[in-house]
């Protein structure tokens, strides 16, 4: 999940063709509203390469930043995603372009950047048959790794990064508040860190189902108070906030990574946080070191629930999503891929 950044791409310089090809890509058009159109071929600015996109996920920050008129129009969106570089090379794209100079990126925290430039969120993205990529925010995937494999590598690395902020988790109970993408792999992440336990509240029956049929963890309605060590939450709603805290045991730590804007307060009495010691901490993206591990776990993980459509149908694909018209889990959108 990544966070809306308002502040428009530099300008950028455009190679000299005789004739620009065109590309289908999926774009922002304003109003709430998506469009599949024939793009300009991208433009390479020093030290970008073009990938041509195999796999593109749909994150709930672009139905969000769609809906909510929150992304700049017209924008092609799209920031989890993975291709073919012109050279033949397979790689998965950290999406994240901090500006490398301020604070938070001197601290090695460049996924903190008051400056940073998202691809498919302030620049064009990879819902897109071809997209310019900084080539040092390419990841080289191992050879077995799938397309939704490589294209899930972003929300692998969302949720490893809430795991290492909740701390060592080895021989826990940690709880995880949404069954959704993020919350699969926040699971998984648990697992490989040693988690005693790991259960999942999710409340859509659809998503109730694909969670047993994995079996990564028990799955409930809601989380028992009093019930966890640590705890994810990964919805971003009051609601959920307030039962990622009541949850908790004394000492406990609940990591907060789903958003639904700025205007929810904390909603659990002080008290209770205070005397028991409970910590609430944000989780924001990741770092280089984490997304490139990401790309390696992804390529050894289960994504069968993961339902890639073509390309062509992503505008009407994309509008049920946002209406909340289809079961689906995750979809990817694919293209040149056989």
């Amino acid at each position: 999940m990544i966070r809306h950044n308002r502040r428009r791409p530099a300008p950028r310089t455009v190679r000299p063709q005789q004739e620009r090809e065109r590309v289908k890509a999926l774009q922002n058009v304003g109003s709430g509203r998506v469009a599949l159109v024939d793009a300009e071929e991208p433009s390479l600015a020093p030290g970008e390469v073009a990938v041509s996109v195999r796999a593109a996920g749909v994150c709930g920050s672009d139905l969000h930043g769609v809906g909510d008129e929150l992304y700049p129009s017209p924008l092609i969106i799209g920031h989890e995603f993975a291709g073919v570089t012109e050279d033949g090379r397979r790689v998965a794209v950290n999406p994240q372009l901090p500006c490398g100079n301020c604070e938070c990126c001197s601290a090695g925290r460049p996924h903190l950047c008051g400056h940073n430039t998202i691809i498919g969120i302030s620049r064009a993205g990879g819902i897109a048959e071809r997209v310019a990529v900084p080539e040092g925010r390419l990841v080289m995937l191992p050879d077995h790794a799938s397309w939704t494999a490589a294209a899930m590598s972003e929300v692998t690395a969302t949720a490893l990064h809430a795991i290492n902020r909740a701390g060592d988790v080895a021989g826990m109970t940690v709880g995880i508040i949404g069954g959704g993408p993020i919350g699969i792999a926040a699971a998984l992440c648990a697992q490989r860190a040693g988690a005693g336990i790991v259960v999942i509240s999710e409340v859509s029956a659809s998503r109730r189902a694909v969670l047993e049929s994995l079996g990564i963890a028990s799955v409930v309605n809601a989380l028992e108070p009093n019930s966890v060590d640590v705890c994810i939450d990964a919805a971003g709603e009051q609601a959920t906030q307030a039962m990622s805290i009541a949850a908790l045991r004394p000492g406990g730590r609940a990591v907060w990574v789903g958003i639904h804007g700025d205007n929810v307060v904390i909603p659990f009495g002080s008290y209770s946080i205070v005397v028991g010691e409970r910590d609430v901490i944000g989780s924001f993206a990741y770092d280089d070191d984490e997304f490139a591990t990401a790309v390696e776990l992804s390529a050894d993980w289960n994504w069968s629930w993961v339902t890639s459509v073509p390309l062509e149908e992503a505008a009407a694909t994309f509008t049920a999503l946002k209406q909340g018209a289809t079961d689906f889990v995750k979809v990817h959108f694919v293209s040149g891929v056989r």
